[in-house]
């Protein structure tokens, strides 16, 4: 009689661990990141008449930002019939409690353009070239097909055109409208000028550089993120 209690005792013992250990722990509460991602996708899924989305969109998400007061930006870039969309990126913000605050969206207007280029790409690499004026031309990219929206959407080329005037290099970007041959739309990504600016000090700014076989750059190896080119 005793073994049997003893091995009752014993059964309802490794039962209740069973049970126990069935029993979830305590899951920590989602980060205002997690929270930002979850609130986003609801909204795109909601496809917002501010987002002028066309059921030819698709969204690709990026990694979400933090900023002060534990504001949380996800950006999103966009493609239309799998072709990239330049000017269709939009960021969604919200609080820290995963509540959005904001939509900002720079497209104006849904697409709805053939994917049908008349320009050849060849075409729109010779069109972008001679944006370089009396530069010397260092490399002309590939064109590269894409939907600008930037103004009223239009299918278009993108060309990166390389090139420099005595030390000053320039890098721009053409967009060659794919049914006109005419530039839509440029921009370069290196900019020259002159400003005024304030401190308090310390006076002089102390920078630090970095050496990586013979050459220096302005990156300060205590705040790698930050830096000047």
């Amino acid at each position: 009689m005793k073994r049997a209690l003893v091995a009752a005792t014993v059964s309802a013992l490794v039962g209740g661990l069973a049970i126990a250990a069935q029993q979830p722990a305590h899951a920590a509460p989602p980060t205002p990141q997690a929270l930002a991602v979850s609130a986003a996708q609801a909204l795109v899924a909601n496809r917002p008449a501010a987002l002028h989305a066309s059921a030819d969109d698709q969204f690709v998400q990026h990694a979400t930002l933090t900023g002060p007061g534990g504001l949380q930006y996800v950006p999103y870039d966009r493609t239309y019939k799998g072709l990239p969309v330049y000017g269709g990126d939009f960021v969604v913000m919200t609080n820290s409690a995963g509540a959005v605050q904001t939509l900002s969206v720079q497209q104006s207007s849904t697409i709805n353009v053939s994917t049908t280029a008349k320009v050849t790409a060849s075409q729109a690499a010779t069109v972008a070239r001679s944006q370089a004026g009396s530069n010397t031309v260092d490399s002309v990219s590939a064109a590269k097909q894409t939907v600008l929206a930037v103004g009223s959407p239009r299918l278009a080329w993108e060309v990166v055109v390389t090139s420099h005037h005595g030390v000053e290099p320039s890098i721009k970007h053409v967009f060659v409208d794919a049914n006109t041959g005419a530039v839509a739309y440029s921009y370069d990504k290196v900019a020259d000028g002159n400003g005024t600016a304030a401190i308090n000090g310390p006076n002089p700014v102390h920078l630090d550089t970095s050496l990586s076989g013979s050459t220096y750059s302005m990156k300060d190896p205590n705040h790698p993120s930050l830096v000047c080119q």
